[in-house]
């Protein structure tokens, strides 16, 4: 299933607090995913630290940024 969905996408990101525990299970079956190069590796996400971090990463543009 997880073969299936890879070909299907162009890219493979998964969002996972703490360890990288499903990232390192799909680049164990060879299909090239990113995580953790983009979230942190510590403490509890929230919309604020995905949104952060993606646009950090360049996933989202910079306009994304909300105001406090």
């Amino acid at each position: 299933m997880i073969r299936d969905f890879a070909a299907s996408v162009e890219r493979i990101i998964v969002i996972e607090e703490l360890d990288p525990f499903i990232e390192e299970a799909v680049r164990l079956l060879g299909i090239p995913v990113e995580g953790k190069s983009i979230f942190p590796l510590v403490g509890e996400f929230d919309p604020r630290v995905v949104r952060e971090s993606a646009i950090t990463s360049g996933l989202l543009p910079a306009s994304e940024h909300v105001r406090s």
